[in-house]
């Protein structure tokens, strides 16, 4: 049963993660990152939850947002795979900022899947508790669809961001 579970182990992909809110001048953890990426979007998520709980009819509308990025994500993993392995080919002493920029993305886009597939998961919760008969989910329910869609959202724009600074780098540019 052990084994079984190691295949399905998410706990590398969550360490990978928290690993790049750090300050890479100092290897420090950055609590500001965590407010941000974790934080912002939780307390939006509770005040809007309690005011306007999500109706029913977004679960299939949530559930095809997140299955359309996992698919989409799952590509852009591989060609960042591709780009990390291109760069380690290059001669040693050329510009490592790419890929260490590359690294960080790679294991952001791999957290951002995790989470796309936690949106579809916790989705397919109404649907196995027959929850018909209410036409607005509970507000502590609302809190949890709210907090992962924006968190991916935030998650997103920092694997954005992160492109965008490996392509400055790469041109020349300072992002």
């Amino acid at each position: 049963m052990r084994e079984i579970i190691s295949k399905i182990n998410l706990v590398d992909i969550l360490a990978n993660h928290f690993d790049t809110l750090r300050d890479n001048s100092t290897g420090k953890t950055k609590y500001s990152d965590y407010a941000v990426i974790y934080g912002i979007p939780a307390a939006i998520a509770i005040a809007t939850s309690q005011v306007y709980p999500p109706p029913r009819d977004l679960a299939g509308a949530v559930i095809n947002f997140f299955s359309i990025f996992s698919a989409l994500l799952f590509n852009f993993l591989l060609l960042v795979l591709d780009a990390i392995r291109k760069e380690k080919e290059k001669p040693e002493g050329l510009n490592t900022r790419p890929l260490a920029l590359l690294e960080e993305t790679y294991k952001n886009v791999a957290y951002a899947i995790v989470v796309s597939l936690f949106g579809v998961v916790i989705m397919l919760v109404p649907y196995v508790i027959k929850m018909e008969e209410y036409p607005r989910f509970h507000p502590w329910f609302g809190a949890v669809i709210y907090f992962a869609f924006l968190h991916f959202l935030f998650v997103m724009a920092m694997i954005l961001k992160r492109m965008n600074a490996i392509v400055g780098s790469i041109i020349g540019k300072k992002p």
